[in-house]
């Protein structure tokens, strides 16, 4: 889904000077006018404002109420705009990020879009920086303004799946396929219900999608994250050799070799946890995965290392795996 920029700040239409990629000079309208300058415009236009987004008119947003001509005006419009952002994106260390990549992706547009659509651009950015609390709030205001937009609630319930909190990020998903059933949103569906462990219904619903669109790999792998869940692993190996014909990911191979090692197919899966672990060495699921596998073979000094490995690169249960297998061998 592309992303339309929110905020362009009337920049270029005010022939203000280029914007630099630096924080500073971008984000006060121009390398000559200071923080403390763009305060004192604001304040001096809009003092009746409070600078709490929800209480800003809408009308901030519409560009024609503007004279491109009118540099008071333009300085105006883009101080409360720039004001807004500051107060809005202000979420300590990534904030001065945000603001760069609001503007430097600015250069490709010249509209200022709707106050929902502001609210979603940064759900957007808080779900990219997994504050995933952040992006579901942000998200239900694009929805309490504009509840018929369909992607507010699919994010949203991407932010709510994130949480792990599966019975909201459900809802989401149902109102939307009931509105637009197609492959992704049956497929959501599908997900979800896999995590609060409803297997027919998961099964219903990622077929759907599937009927939709044959092709659809995240579909086959879902329905072979479902069946591995399910201990069913000959056909989630199909059903991952089918995702795998569309899309060659990572992870569905390291599914993939997880499943082979459960059948005591150690060869297969042995060579696509090798293979993996060349092209991504970095990748610490694949380590941990190989753990599991070196375990499942008894061959348990390899296995420690690769959990040692994983640990290192983060994954979560890695540590709990030394803990439980690993005491006396390192």
């Amino acid at each position: 889904m592309k992303y339309l920029l929110i905020v362009t700040l009337f920049i270029f239409s005010c022939q203000s000077e280029i914007i630099s990629e630096n924080y500073n000079a971008a984000l006060f309208i121009n390398d000559k006018m200071s923080a403390e300058e763009t305060e004192i415009v604001f304040n001096k236009n809009y003092d009746s404002k409070s600078g709490v987004l929800n209480q800003l008119n809408i009308k901030v947003f519409n560009a024609k109420d503007v004279n491109p001509l009118d540099s008071n005006q333009c300085n105006a419009k883009s101080a409360e705009l720039i004001y807004l952002s500051r107060n809005v994106l202000n979420v300590g260390k990534n904030y001065d990020e945000i603001i760069v990549s609001f503007i430097n992706r600015s250069t490709q547009y010249n509209l200022i879009f709707s106050l929902e659509e502001f609210y979603a651009e940064i759900g957007f950015y808080m779900i990219n920086l997994k504050e995933y609390d952040s992006a579901s709030l942000y998200y239900s205001k694009s929805i309490e303004i504009a509840p018929s937009v369909e992607r507010y609630r699919t994010n949203r319930g991407a932010a709510y799946y994130k949480l792990k909190d599966y019975e909201k990020a459900l809802k989401d998903f149902q109102h939307v396929a009931r509105r637009s059933p197609n492959k992704v949103s049956y497929k959501n569906l599908g997900i979800c219900y896999t995590d609060l462990k409803e297997p027919d219904s998961a099964n219903k619903y990622l077929t759907k999608s599937i009927k939709y669109d044959h092709s659809y790999s995240p579909a086959w792998a879902e329905k072979g994250r479902l069946f591995k869940k399910e201990e069913r692993y000959n056909e989630a190996i199909e059903f991952y050799n089918q995702a795998l014909a569309g899309l060659n990911k990572p992870d569905w191979i390291r599914l993939k070799a997880e499943c082979f090692s459960e059948i005591n197919k150690f060869d297969s899966a042995n060579h696509l946890i090798n293979y993996l672990l060349v092209k991504h060495p970095e990748n610490g699921e694949i380590h941990y995965s190989k753990g599991k596998i070196m375990l499942k073979q008894q061959r348990n000094i390899d296995a420690c290392q690769s959990f040692v490995i994983a640990d290192s690169l983060g994954v979560k249960f890695a540590k709990k795996r030394l803990q439980e297998h690993c005491k006396d061998i390192l």
